[in-house]
């Protein structure tokens, strides 16, 4: 559009025209622009309605309920875990020292089985040579 002032020659028989022309055309776009400003609008609106149903829908506060439920049944499990694993631990160092003191009275018993074959032994030295010595003052 070319706006020209009376003292560039502006002639309004001419030029009006062509001013009304051009202002009738822009206000169409602007009307085109409005009318699908208001469409997107409607649209948009729609859309939100849909999301909020299926939103609804969905049960999100029964669905969160439900995930602190289960949280909760998790945390439950994880301190029975500990519970145990602690248990275990305690009955491990138990059974371990037990061990210990199973495996030092086996030694001591060894030894003292050894002992008591090397005193048998010994008596049946004693008796043989107690015997040989009877035997030889019987028959001397």
């Amino acid at each position: 559009l070319e706006i020209r002032t009376y003292h560039s020659g502006f002639d309004i028989s001419k030029d009006l025209p062509a001013v009304h022309k051009a202002a009738r055309k822009n206000l169409n776009c602007f009307r085109s622009a409005v009318q699908a400003t208001e469409n997107r609008v409607v649209s948009i609106g729609h859309s939100i309605v849909e999301t909020h149903s299926s939103i609804e829908k969905l049960d999100v506060a029964r669905t969160r309920a439900l995930m602190n439920e289960l949280q909760q049944k998790v945390d439950e499990i994880k301190e029975r875990l500990r519970a145990e694993d602690a248990a275990g631990e305690s009955s491990a160092r138990v059974l371990s020292e037990k061990r210990l003191s199973a495996s030092a009275k086996v030694e001591e018993l060894h030894n003292r089985e050894k002992l008591l074959e090397d005193r048998l032994t010994e008596l049946k030295v004693c008796m043989f040579m107690f015997i040989g010595l009877s035997f030889h003052c019987f028959f001397d």
